[in-house]
């Protein structure tokens, strides 16, 4: 298969988990954007021209980082929870913490890339709502927006 039959793949996924491709779709080609409950969920596929390999990465923001006195506490419930994470990690980027996975689509299915879309949801509301319960609301909380990046 090539980088457009991933794509097209992708957007049979989403279409299937009865979303509207054309709303789903981002600014550059290979970008999926999706809400998850009150998480955000973001799609990309990509081709390295170096090696010529296609990557399937999805991820999640799911709270702004905590202060820096409080940054232990979470950094450590950050890797507490990674542990029981199946095919997803947490990650810090830009001044968030982060749920993604990333693979070669070698292998991967129209079932496989579903399963991993869903599971990001799945973690990204639950730990959402974990990381309130443990560290409180954020006050104002921004939404993150890909444009930003």
């Amino acid at each position: 298969m090539n980088l457009d039959d991933y794509y097209q793949m992708i957007e049979t996924v989403i279409s299937s988990m009865g979303v509207a491709v054309k709303d789903a779709r981002g600014r550059r080609q290979g970008q999926w954007n999706l809400n998850k409950g009150d998480v955000r969920v973001w799609i990309d596929l990509w081709m390295l021209e170096d090696d010529e390999r296609i990557y399937f990465q999805v991820m999640s923001p799911v709270r702004r980082l905590p202060a820096r006195h409080e940054s232990l506490d979470f950094m450590e419930k950050l890797l507490t929870v990674n542990n029981e994470l199946y095919g997803a990690a947490f990650t810090i980027r830009d001044g968030w913490a982060w749920l993604k996975t990333i693979r070669l689509v070698d292998g991967m299915d129209q079932k496989g890339a579903e399963r991993i879309i869903r599971r990001l949801g799945f973690y990204g509301n639950k730990y959402q709502k974990h990381l309130r319960e443990v560290f409180g609301p954020e006050p104002n909380k921004p939404v993150h927006h890909r444009e930003e990046e």
